[in-house]
């Protein structure tokens, strides 16, 4: 169906669209997901003459708190992730990296889909995860969970698509060990010990081992001592580092140097093939990446060391064991086995779970696709439903000859969709063109006349500004917007329209999780209901509490200097609390690696949002005066590198006009930003902290500043319910 536009109307040219809705229709879809598409195949059968504006609400799909992530320093539970952990990501090439998550999730929850079987698939997941696998053409693709679930009990055979669970690392670290040293460290690990002296014990009785041990030992320079007892014999030596076992010092091995321990594992496991038996989790974690690294899929089982029938059965020594590695030479594996068992029990293999805390969490990485463990088993999975609901309608919209446009607000999201193959456009290089002047340099921006496009998708529409939106609805396109309606949008700069006029939202953000007392009480608010003094409410980890300013002086003045969110009304508290938190934390300098930084207005050079957390990874320089005598500072953060300033730190305010002035001159503003220990619940984005400590008593402007009482009574419950939500275990309210 190609669209052409007459005075708004849209006319039907291609007889394809049947096949095409047919086609949508036959998808699996979750429930959300499904109500998306109805709604847009209804306006396609109408040619969008009933409406032309469509939003939807979703989030990504997550896994449970006991699945793990593997970091710089190994496996860590994605519960326990902490901002600045990088996150392994698995490539469409088969490669792995450690990059920074564009954005941690943690939401609600109670209920999950736990896929797991006897070959190393366990993965719990929640309705909108997106399941990673290699199809029949051998292809490396996605499916959502509930089609995955669907398609396995319906086909006779099960699921069809491999499951992956191995990767070939990509490193830029190493250790400073020679091949001789790193062969030495791995077999007094594996099958020595040190003694008192801090000196390495191998005991080898084999001449095959003798003569390996002695080789190493010579082309290693290291002094060492042979001792026979009859056909043992006892070699002794001072280790080139001073460790027991592997350390997290170990996962950061080049390729090279994770290739001479693999074939030293070969070598010296010899008894028990496809097992290795090893004392400690750290000794256990390491193993199972390098064999992993080399195409093995490795799984690690926990060994009851009380249970006699394993004692002494390690294949290095004779040390009693706490963990085996078992791995197998292909790395694929189907989810159904070929036992009659396993058969007769295939649906099964799929099984509602009751989340332990409440929550899902996931990551959002630039390929969509992450590397997790659960319960010893390493799988390949994806991360977000709405995207695959996205990138389903514009290809059918392709096959329809329909001129399509994605845009996000910034250049990190359109990249992160086009990672996941959604070709994807900043909303800003679409809309507006620079102006330059005879020298080519940029001195302001216009906005383009039309769109080459028939319908227009934007993504996470709650990072707009009122200005924008107003923008591109602008060009009465058909306009598809995707993001949160539950985030309190930035104060006076975001269009209420789009707010009350959700069609869908994919997920139930919100769900009450029974025992958590910060849901509890967020959903009170979420009720239109205000909090009162007094509250004192733990179950488990949660505690909400509310306090007294004028009589909890001494425990809120104990708080501010524990708890690194604060979240207030006004940028005068906003301004106070930062450098209060500062003071107490001993610091001097204006900025040190690591700090956490708010970007305070929208910047369409620089790519930046209002609200946007940067965290500072390297200062480059020292501070210094621009061009107008601004003071600013080079710095590298996660999400780019930036000349940035501090408000309120030069004493420099700027009128429209010395503004306008400036732009004539073809000055580059840098990014306004400052500390983010304290925020405005206005500039949230979402982020979210362990420990939240809200004053709520600075934000009652809101009420008393609004046309009524029950418009105020609504934007302070909003701005409660956002607030309150940033915290993830301890969530103290201050009146």
């Amino acid at each position: 169906m190609n669209f052409d536009y007459f005075d708004g109307k849209i006319v039907k040219r291609e007889e394809n669209y049947n096949h095409v809705k047919n086609m949508l229709k036959k998808i699996n879809f979750t429930k959300g997901q499904k109500e998306i598409i109805d709604i847009i195949l209804k306006g396609v059968d109408n040619d969008f003459r009933d409406k032309k504006i469509y939003v939807f609400s979703g989030k990504a799909g997550c896994v449970d708190r006991d699945t793990e992530f593997f970091c710089e320093t190994g496996w860590k539970k994605i519960s326990s992730y902490k901002e600045g952990d990088k996150v392994l990501q698995y490539n469409s090439d088969g490669t792995s990296e450690l990059v920074f998550p564009t954005e941690f999730h943690k939401y609600p929850e109670d209920n999950m889909t736990l896929m797991k079987n006897k070959h190393g698939i366990n993965q719990c997941l929640s309705d909108e995860h997106d399941i990673v696998f290699v199809n029949r053409s051998n292809n490396v693709t996605k499916l959502n969970i509930k089609e995955v679930e669907s398609n396995h009990k319906q086909n006779k055979s099960g699921f069809g698509g491999k499951f992956i669970h191995s990767f070939t690392p990509k490193v830029s670290t190493k250790l400073e060990l020679t091949e001789p040293e790193i062969k030495l460290m791995f077999i007094n690990f594996m099958i020595g010990e040190l003694n008192l002296e801090g000196k390495g014990v191998i005991y080898l009785k084999e001449n095959r081992e003798k003569i390996r041990l002695n080789a190493i030992l010579k082309k290693s320079n290291l002094e060492y001592q042979v001792k026979s007892f009859g056909k043992v014999e006892r070699y002794t030596f001072t280790p080139p580092r001073n460790e027991s076992s592997f350390t997290t010092e170990w996962f950061k091995c080049s390729v090279s140097q994770l290739n001479i321990i693999y074939n030293e594992l070969l070598f010296w496991n010899k008894n028990t093939p496809n097992k290795i038996f090893v004392k400690g989790k750290i000794n256990a974690d390491f193993i199972q990446y390098v064999l992993t690294s080399f195409g093995k899929r490795a799984q690690i089982f926990k060994i009851n060391t009380a249970n006699t029938r394993f004692k002494n059965i390690n294949i290095f020594d004779k040390r009693e064991t706490e963990y085996f590695v078992e791995y197998f030479d292909k790395n694929l594996s189907l989810l159904l086995g070929s036992t009659k068992e396993e058969i007769e029990n295939k649906n099964n293999l799929f099984s509602n779970y009751k989340t332990k805390d409440g929550f899902k969490y996931c990551f959002s990485v630039p390929s969509g696709m992450l590397i997790l463990r659960r319960e010893g088993s390493i799988n390949i999975t994806g991360n977000s439903g709405k995207t695959f609901t996205l990138s389903t309608v514009l290809k059918a919209f392709k096959m329809l000859n329909i001129e399509t446009l994605t845009g996000t607000f910034t250049g990190k999201a359109s990249q992160v969709l086009r990672e996941k193959g959604v070709e994807s456009y900043t909303l800003h290089s679409l809309m507006y063109k620079p102006n330059v002047d005879k020298y080519g340099k940029i001195i302001g921006w216009r906005k383009n006349e039309t769109l080459n496009c028939d319908i227009l998708f934007v993504d996470e529409y709650s990072m707009l500004s009122k200005e924008l939106i107003e923008d591109i609805l602008s060009y009465n396109k058909i306009t598809i917007f995707f993001g949160d309606n539950k985030q309190l949008p930035p104060i006076g700069e975001q269009s209420l329209y789009l707010e009350d006029k959700t069609d869908v939202e994919l997920t139930e953000i919100c769900r009450q999780a029974k025992g958590n007392p910060i849901i509890k009480w967020a959903n009170f608010v979420r009720d239109g209901n205000l909090l009162f003094k007094g509250i004192r409410d733990k179950s488990g980890d949660g505690i909400f509490a509310t306090l007294d300013k004028n009589k909890d002086i001494d425990l809120i003045e104990k708080l501010k200097k524990t708890y690194t969110q604060m979240i207030c009304g006004t940028n005068k508290m906003r301004h106070s609390l930062n450098q209060e938190y500062r003071k107490n934390m001993g610091y001097k300098e204006e900025l040190y690696v690591g700090e956490t930084l708010v970007v305070l207005k929208n910047d369409r050079n620089n790519e930046v949002f209002n609200g946007q957390i940067l965290t500072i990874t390297e200062l480059v320089g020292k501070p210094y005066k621009d061009e107008i005598g601004l003071v600013v500072q080079d710095v590298k953060t996660d999400c780019g590198d930036y000349t940035i300033y501090f408000e309120g730190l030069n004493n420099i305010e700027f009128n429209p006009n010395e503004i306008t002035k400036l732009k004539q001159k073809d000055y580059n503003f840098p990014v306004l930003v400052n500390y983010s220990y304290a925020l405005t619940v206005f500039k949230l984005q979402g982020s979210q902290s362990d420990k939240v400590l809200i004053f709520a008593y600075d934000m009652w402007f809101m009420y008393y500043r609004a046309e009524n009482k029950k418009i105020g009574k609504e934007m302070m419950c909003r701005a409660l319910y956002t607030a309150i939500t940033r915290g993830i275990k301890k969530c103290i309210v201050v009146f």
